[in-house]
């Protein structure tokens, strides 16, 4: 996507140097995911935005002249101008019930920086933080996230490793502050609102239909 550059005050000649900022402004922070191929490729096919955790949103937002995406105050999707694209990022902060706070909190202390220079969750954080978000952000498991899982945890009995990391760590499962994030509470059997289950039957629905469109165009 081509970007406006009169729309942004602060532009950035690639990913790299987006990274370097944020280090520059001694910024706590974790990409939760989907890090492999950063800083070379903006977008990771099926995950378009880049997900991060932080401990001050703002402070991110400000540091890389951020631009809210959505109109309503609980979203957290932001772009930045990078090069001449648009790049997005979902700026998780602690308290957002994203993940359990206590958690949020250790996985930025926990955290460490890979070979590329960007600070990413520690194994464990990582493994865990990413079965958690395939099983309650979810309502299915997608394959890439399917063929992860297996590496980490095996096919068998996700939930209850998932159970037993929560009950070891006294983490709480949480409903998240955003409401566009999926919240799987029938696999925890837990109760949520009226405003989310409105939400998630129509992440349900669109769901269906890009099923039903992919089956379609493949029989094409």
């Amino acid at each position: 996507m081509n970007v406006e550059k009169k729309m942004f005050y602060k532009e950035w000649e690639n990913l790299e140097t987006v990274f370097e900022e944020l280090e520059k402004c001694d910024i706590c922070y974790v990409v939760l995911r989907n890090y492999e191929q950063l800083p070379e490729l903006a977008t990771i096919e099926g995950h378009g935005d880049i997900d991060i955790l932080t401990s001050d949103k703002d402070d991110i937002i400000k540091a890389l002249g951020a631009k809210k995406v959505h109109d309503k105050k609980y979203r957290v999707q932001y772009q930045i101008a990078v090069g001449n694209i648009l790049v997005y990022m979902d700026i998780r902060y602690v308290g957002d019930n994203y993940y359990d706070r206590e958690w949020e909190l250790q996985i930025l202390n926990n955290r460490v920086k890979n070979l590329k220079g960007i600070y990413i969750p520690n194994d464990t954080d990582y493994a865990y933080s990413l079965l958690y978000h395939s099983l309650i952000h979810k309502p299915y498991i997608s394959d890439d996230y399917r063929t992860k899982m297996k590496v980490h945890f095996g096919e068998n009995n996700l939930l209850k490793k998932l159970n037993e990391f929560m009950s070891e760590k006294q983490y709480k499962f949480v409903e998240p502050i955003d409401l566009s994030v999926y919240y799987n509470y029938n696999i925890i059997a837990k109760k949520t609102t009226i405003k989310r289950r409105i939400y998630l039957l129509k992440c349900e629905i669109d769901y269906m239909c890009d099923r039903i469109k992919k089956i379609f165009y493949k029989g094409r």
